[in-house]
């Protein structure tokens, strides 16, 4: 008879954050205990317990299916075994399992070893729907807010996850799990990769990974990296002759965390780097910080303006660390990407724009003019700016926006002033990009003005809420070009960050690949940070405020649209956005000369019967 593993209930994990919370999960789990559709336990951990081919096995209860839109399929049950060789295997199946039955269809590319992963959060939040969605079938009623239930319950169900997985853990290869985590891989398979056939820890692999941790992936995935590892030679000049780049750069690499920089970006990376020029190269470990949060926003800039990345990157070429400070003593702030493409689009916004239309209008021609600026504007505008002058025009635009909106909500003094700007609760947005997306914290009422009028939605009235410590609002825009693309809001009152709104233009329900990024966003940046860090953001906020909170607008209130000369007043503080060509002539006459004047117009659509030939006939 096989003895009982020990077990994870739901119980004993109903401390997932505040007071409040807490009791939230307390009253949830105590229905669904009621109901009697809720399992005794999620996860079971079976060690040295006599299983037949099995060193440990980690059980866990998946539950019964409920139907065609249960994201778990049929699944019922997940097998997580090491065997006496110490590999790993993840294995599913279709029904209620126990220690008799260890095994099932082998699952792969699981990150089962990384609790904090997007599968594993998936997970969780499908074991609530699960449990939820079999209680509404049952007939009774869980709460009168479905979709708190159901964040409340996952939470319950990430914790008792991790804290399984991290048992189960305990029992493998510290210098092999520490291999992973830097990887960023969970995977059991690349936690075999690291055993030899007898399950010690295979020193060349280890060995190689440690000292080309850049490169882990390629010398896992190469059978020529493989061979040369298992071997125990030299990788400098393999590596070198595999990736096509000179042993120079191999080296320079060896300093990059490979979690760091996407997998989709490290053949790019790589060549950049054999390209530059010695003075460009990292030489300390300050050096390579900075070149790290740098270089992948430079290349964007330099690819949006069509320029070579080296002239972009010329203040850096006495060493990164040192070019940074002394960027940073010129312009007296830090260099903020994000500010250059909020400047750069306002500038089409508020002067371009409008002026091409004006023209356009005068010559007599009826097209339309795009709204949203046109790739080639970016180069045609920008294109011979250098970087640093490129970030001092968009901090004179930053700040003489801030004196209008100022204005317009008829403050003057510098202490009100001050008050329209607040605490982010997270900083550094350089880490917050995924793929092709970077979220944003917009941090003061400039920023929400400028985000509701391109978005077309009432954001700027939520200042209130973020000088109160109510919420925090995040924008998601496009990496290479900082188009805005949603805006979100996170509810900070609640004992963890939760996702209460999100919005495309026009308030339309952003697509799902944006409603992944915002969810991702908040799992794994905002539900990590302390609650005294929050709750001491929150404090200061409403300090700040104080002074202004009475003069802005309540949530959900249209702002009030721009008056023809405050409009006018915002062309002209743009005015010196000008190329010397467009002040000579004319913008129309400017983008003519250089054959760019039809990309910024709209061609008219053509209805489908009219173009038909039978109908023609």
């Amino acid at each position: 008879m096989y003895q009982q593993g020990d077990v994870f209930p739901h119980w004993t994990h109903r401390i997932i954050g505040d007071d409040s919370t807490n009791q939230a999960a307390a009253a949830l789990l105590r229905r669904l205990f009621r109901s009697g559709l809720l399992r005794e336990y999620r996860a079971c951990l079976y060690r040295n317990r006599g299983i037949p081919g099995v060193r440990q096995a980690l059980l866990i209860n998946l539950g019964s299916p409920v139907g065609d839109a249960d994201a778990l399929g049929k699944q019922q049950s997940l097998w997580l075994v090491e065997q006496p060789n110490r590999k790993l295997f993840l294995y599913g199946q279709d029904r209620c399992c126990s220690p008799t039955q260890v095994g099932g269809v082998v699952l792969h590319g699981k990150p089962v070893l990384e609790p904090d992963s997007d599968w594993m959060g998936a997970l969780a939040k499908s074991l609530a729907a699960r449990v939820l969605r079999t209680q509404a079938q049952g007939g009774a009623s869980v709460s009168t807010h479905q979709a708190t239930a159901l964040g409340v319950l996952a939470r319950v169900e990430h914790a008792i996850l991790h804290t399984a997985i991290d048992a189960f853990s305990k029992g493998l290869n510290a210098d092999t799990l520490a291999i992973l985590r830097r990887e960023g891989h969970g995977d059991w398979a690349t936690y075999n990769f690291y055993l030899d056939a007898v399950g010690n820890p295979h020193r060349n692999r280890l060995q190689a990974a440690h000292s080309f941790p850049f490169f882990s992936q390629a010398l896992r995935d190469d059978w020529r990296l493989r061979r040369e590892v298992d071997r125990g030679v030299p990788l400098l000049r393999t590596l070198a002759e595999v990736h096509q780049i000179s042993p120079r750069t191999i080296q320079h690499c060896r300093y990059f965390e490979p979690a760091r920089i996407g997998q989709d970006h490290h053949s790019t990376l790589l060549r950049q780097l054999d390209q530059l020029p010695a003075d460009y190269l990292p030489k300390t470990d300050d050096d390579h910080r900075v070149f790290q949060a740098l270089w992948q926003p430079l290349v964007d800039l330099a690819c949006v303006l069509q320029r070579d990345v080296l002239e972009l990157a010329a203040p850096f070429a006495q060493g990164w660390e040192q070019g940074q400070r002394a960027l940073a003593d010129k312009l007296g702030a830090g260099l903020d990407f994000d500010v250059i493409y909020a400047f750069a689009r306002a500038t089409y916004r508020y002067s371009v724009y409008p002026a091409l239309k004006a023209e356009l209008a005068k010559r007599g021609q009826l097209a339309a003019v795009a709204e949203d600026p046109p790739l080639a504007f970016f180069a045609a505008w920008f294109g011979q700016v250098g970087l640093r002058r490129l970030a001092q025009m968009a901090l004179q635009w930053r700040d003489a926006y801030r004196q209008f909106s100022l204005e317009r909500l008829g403050l003057r003094g510098a202490e009100e002033a001050a008050s329209l700007d607040w605490l982010p609760v997270v900083g550094g947005a350089a880490d917050h990009s995924h793929g092709n997306y970077r979220v944003i914290e917009l941090t003061s009422h400039q920023a929400l003005e400028l985000e509701g009028r391109e978005q077309e939605h009432c954001v700027a009235s939520y200042a209130v809420k973020c000088l109160t410590g109510d919420s925090a609002l995040f924008s998601i825009r496009e990496r290479a070009t900082g188009k805005i693309l949603s805006t979100f809001e996170v509810d900070l009152r609640r004992g963890r960050p939760l996702l209460v709104k999100h919005y495309a233009q026009g308030n339309q329900t952003p697509e799902p690949a944006l409603q992944a990024v915002a969810e991702r966003f908040v799992r794994r940046v905002m539900e990590p940070t302390p609650i005294q860090r929050i709750a001491a953001v929150r404090d200061a906020r409403r300090c700040a405020g104080a002074p202004v909170i009475h003069r802005l607008d309540t949530p959900d209130s249209q702002e009030s649209e721009l008056t023809a000369q405050e409009q006018q007043r915002l062309a002209e503080m743009l005015a010196f956005t000008y190329p010397r060509e467009a002040r000579r002539s004319s913008v129309a006459r400017f983008l003519e000369g250089k054959y760019l004047l039809n990309q910024f117009l709209l061609k008219p659509r053509i209805d489908a019967k009219q173009s038909d030939p039978a109908n023609a006939a």
